[in-house]
Order: C-alpha cells, then structure tokens, then sequence
C-alpha cells in the first residue's frame, strides 16, 4: 500500500510573496499577507516522493510551505552540497511573514512550522534552536503532531552533539508511533544517527528499512555495504 503524505500550504488573500521554490506540486508555493486562510492540500507517495535525492548530493527530507528542507547524506558526492535552498531574501521575507502571523496570533500552527523549516533548511549557527523553539510551540498548539515530530528530530539531528542526536531519535521514534507519513525519512535519519554513534546492527535495521522502500536510495546501498563489512 502506498503511503500518502499531506503537505499543506497556506495560501491567504493576498499577493503572492514568492516564487523562486517550488511546492510539491511543482508549482511556486503561497504564503501570503491576509487574513482568512485558504489551505490548499498536495498529496503525494512518500515512499517514492519523499526524501528526494538532488543532482547537487543534497537530500530533500520535506518540502511544507514552499520550503525545501535539505541535508547532506552520509557521503557528499558533490562539494558545496547541502546549501539552503532559498536565496537570502526569500529566506528574509518568509520569516517576517512567519513572525508577524504568530503576533498576531499564536496559535498559527502552520506559521510555526514554515518558520523551523527555514532555519532547519538555512543551518547556520544557532538556527537549530530556533527551529526548536517553534516547533515547541507547533506542538503546543498540535500535541503529539507526526510533522512536527519528525521536523524536531531533523532539528535536534542538525546539532551534531551526542545527546542532541539522542534527543533527535526520541522524537523519530515519536513521529513513528504518530503514524508520520514520510517512513523513508525516518528510517534514513535515524540511520545516520546510529552510524554516527556506532551501533552498527542498529544502523543496519534502519537502513534496511529506506531500502525495502526505495531501494538503491541516494548511498543508502554504499552504507549498507560498508556496515556489512565491519560485521565479517
């Protein structure tokens, strides 16, 4: 059976702000200045859609809100991989919209989440908290929500400590039992994590698991070789 996942869009009366990043339909995303929300829905195979693995060695893991998500794989084939996928000034004007929607009302679960993509997606320093910082508040808003799960493991995974990647697959395992839709996500983030930790049958059960979906996915048959070996 295939899995479907449901990326919403906010789309509010308005101008349309911007249109350098594409939705998941292809077409330019819509996150305007407005009052009365118009969601408009995109469905799509995550298990074939989702993450997507780009010409550049990045890895798209979401894409809500016009926002791209991307991080680099286990191996970086292609130097200058992994750049935020927005230019600065899309970046500037998303987050002022995303700001000024939650002051005006913070109970704008979408606003929240459009904002920690930004900072997931840009990485720089400190932007892992503030993408935790508004997911918080997502799931304040929406308790025990699979996206925002799974956008807190992404965020905890971006900073590369040991107890934040510990944290990173608390809230994976989370999003899992929340019924997340994008399982390939999981599974290949969660294997990073156990690479990186060094619990090689671990690795190797999460791994397996992006192969069983998508097999032969960006180097996932290169890692799982390489884990193989220290196995013999």
């Amino acid at each position: 059976m295939k899995t479907r996942i449901v990326l919403i869009v906010l789309a509010l009366a308005g101008s349309i702000f911007w249109g350098c990043v594409g939705g998941p339909s292809g077409k330019s995303g819509a996150y305007s200045t407005g009052t009365q929300p118009n969601p408009a829905i995109y469905n799509y195979d995550a298990n074939t859609s989702l993450p997507r693995y780009n010409p550049d060695g990045s890895i798209t893991f979401i894409v809500i809100g016009g926002v791209e998500v991307k991080l680099l794989p286990m191996t970086v084939r292609t130097r200058g991989a992994g750049a935020p996928s927005m230019a600065t000034d899309a970046f500037d004007a998303l987050e002022k919209q995303g700001k000024a929607k939650l002051a005006d009302n913070p109970q704008d679960f979408d606003a929240c989440i459009i904002l920690a993509s930004l900072y997931i997606d840009r990485n720089g320093s400190g932007d892992a908290d503030l993408a935790i910082k508004y997911i918080n508040q997502a799931l304040g808003i929406r308790k025990d929500d699979s996206l925002a799960l799974y956008l807190l493991g992404l965020a905890y995974y971006k900073k590369d400590d040991k107890s934040s990647r510990a944290q990173a697959l608390t809230n994976l395992r989370l999003a899992l039992k929340s019924n997340v839709q994008n399982m390939k996500g999981v599974y290949y983030i969660m294997g990073m994590i156990h690479y990186r930790e060094e619990r090689v049958d671990e690795a190797i059960e999460a791994f397996e698991k992006v192969n069983a979906i998508d097999p032969g996915f960006a180097d996932t048959t290169m890692i799982l070789e390489t884990l193989y070996s220290y196995k013999k």
